[in-house]
């Protein structure tokens, strides 16, 4: 595992004094002062700090402790600026890592860094507008149009761009779809010379349920699913249908997570979509064969899964906004 490194000024050790470390997603350590956290997230980090330490606490060689977040440096540090009472010059961000900045906000109950990150979008809004129209459209695509708060900034949009918005959304959905229907739904692993062997995930292994003479086993059935997004465009004799032959636990968590898909198709969705993921656990650990294997698959499953949704998501954008320039 990579050795964590410390943030930048104002959140490296030397910064003011700092009495907890939280520990970013790619293992940076940002130095900042409970006091600050707990205004701005009274609901979330002053509740926390107000709990005893654990035997579980990770230690740190400056003796404090130290609370690993889900969010990367990047999301992170803009949305720990938000909590200071600094004036500091404004950072050159990226609009996805700030939409991010806005999610972990939400997370954390922090309404006023919430607030202050959204107009910071809204002003990068108005300069990507004119320079890469559609690409703006991509923090939508992490926050739920519904989430998001009024601001005079919508002004500036027209019913134009909320068409374009309506209509990448709808593509990225369509895409994500049709790429993974028309998959194997396998991946590969390094073979004992080198080359690379496909393993079917334990959902889609049929046959091994059926080589197994002992214990319980998951029963394999087709299901059809409607594909559906936020717009509904497809009138009832034009609905697009996809069959999944599987174990009930996988099509149950697929299809809960390409709901969600349908309103933030975003490699974040997938990462986040936590309900069903453990009600697949528990359901798929009551099978002999799936317990063994089950959780492994499921993890490289939304890391690959992900990565590809954002993968997508770029590409269909990037489309989108060739042939509007054209």
């Amino acid at each position: 595992m990579e050795t964590p490194r410390s943030a930048d000024s104002p959140f490296d050790p030397a910064s003011h004094t700092p009495d907890v470390i939280l520990r970013s997603s790619d293992n940076v350590d940002f130095y900042v002062m409970k006091s600050f956290l707990a205004f701005s997230s009274p609901d979330f980090f002053a509740a926390m700090f107000s709990l005893p330490q654990t035997q579980h606490d990770i230690p740190s060689p400056s003796g404090l402790h130290i609370v690993p977040v889900a969010e990367d440096s990047k999301a992170l540090r803009i949305l720990l600026l938000q909590c200071y009472p600094l004036d500091l010059q404004d950072e050159e961000n990226d609009v996805i890592d700030i939409a991010r900045a806005i999610v972990a906000a939400r997370k954390y109950v922090m309404d006023i860094a919430e607030k202050r990150i959204e107009k910071i979008l809204f002003s990068k809004a108005l300069f990507l507008l004119e320079r890469h129209p559609l690409h703006i459209y991509m923090p939508w695509l992490v926050i739920p149009s519904s989430h998001l708060s009024p601001s005079p900034e919508l002004n500036h949009i027209t019913g134009m761009d909320m068409y374009q918005l309506n209509e990448c959304r709808h593509r990225c959905v369509k895409a994500i779809w049709d790429w993974y229907f028309k998959n194997k739904h396998g991946f590969e692993e390094q073979g004992p010379w080198g080359e690379l062997v496909e393993e079917p995930y334990v959902w889609f292994d049929e046959r091994s349920h059926k080589d197994r003479t002992s214990g319980q086993l998951c029963t394999f059935e087709c299901t059809q699913v409607l594909r559906q997004d936020d717009w509904n465009l497809h009138p009832p004799d034009e609905e697009v249908i996809y069959n999944i032959y599987a174990t009930p636990w996988w099509t149950a968590y697929f299809v809960g997570l390409m709901k969600a898909i349908e309103l933030c198709p975003s490699k974040q969705t997938v990462l986040k979509f936590s309900e069903a993921y453990y009600d697949a656990l528990r359901d798929s650990s009551s099978c002999t064969f799936c317990r063994l294997d089950g959780a492994r698959h499921l993890d490289y499953f939304k890391g690959g899964f992900g990565w590809n949704v954002e993968a997508i998501v770029k590409k269909e954008i990037s489309e989108l906004e060739f042939q509007t320039s054209n």
